[in-house]
């Protein structure tokens, strides 16, 4: 069975491939993800970007310019650069309509990031500069009475965890987004 998958999308990718050679943008974008997940072809990022750029450059297609900005954000294919990940976004949203509450949400998640970035949130979290975190951790690891160790143990223990989800926190934080809207607005409809 997964053979037979393979060769479709094998197939699928040559046929987008001829489809793009015709100046068609969606072909170009659909080549992109298929580099960029593997399907039928080893995942290539660099290609993948290759391929959103051309679609980007030649047919100015908004898709291709959100994942550009994407794999920039990331640094997947590309070297990661955030300035230009907003500009790719920012191009995307004048270019469709459609494209604005996407693009949104991506700028709010990329000032967040930035923001995480430029601001050590360990360090911050156990109250030391961040040159010092690595021996306090190691020094605190060592003595095991100490008040100040329970408190780095607590904080390595449960708090690091929850705060990070992995590469996927981003949905986690929009779902719980999504849901606390719902609730407002569930709460807020006028009374009939």
């Amino acid at each position: 069975m997964e053979v037979a998958s393979e060769a479709v999308f094998a197939r699928a990718l040559q046929l987008w491939s001829r489809a793009a050679s015709q100046g068609y943008s969606q072909a170009r974008v659909r080549l992109g993800d298929y580099y960029y997940y593997g399907w039928g072809t080893p995942v290539d990022y660099t290609t993948a970007a290759t391929q959103y750029r051309l679609a980007t450059d030649h047919q100015r297609n908004p898709q291709a310019m959100f994942n550009l900005a994407y794999m920039h954000e990331q640094g997947l294919g590309l070297k990661q650069d955030l300035h230009l990940a907003k500009r790719f976004y920012d191009m995307a949203a004048e270019t469709s309509p459609d494209a604005k509450v996407p693009v949104a949400l991506a700028l709010l998640k990329l000032r967040f990031v930035s923001t995480l970035k430029n601001f050590n949130i360990h360090s911050w979290l156990l109250g030391i500069n961040v040159g010092e975190s690595d021996e306090m951790i190691s020094r605190s690891s060592e003595s095991s009475g100490d008040s100040q160790s329970e408190g780095i143990s607590f904080i390595d223990d449960f708090l690091l965890p929850i705060l990070s989800f992995g590469p996927n926190w981003d949905l986690y934080l929009l779902t719980t987004l999504v849901a606390i809207l719902g609730v407002l607005l569930y709460f807020r409809r006028p009374n009939q």
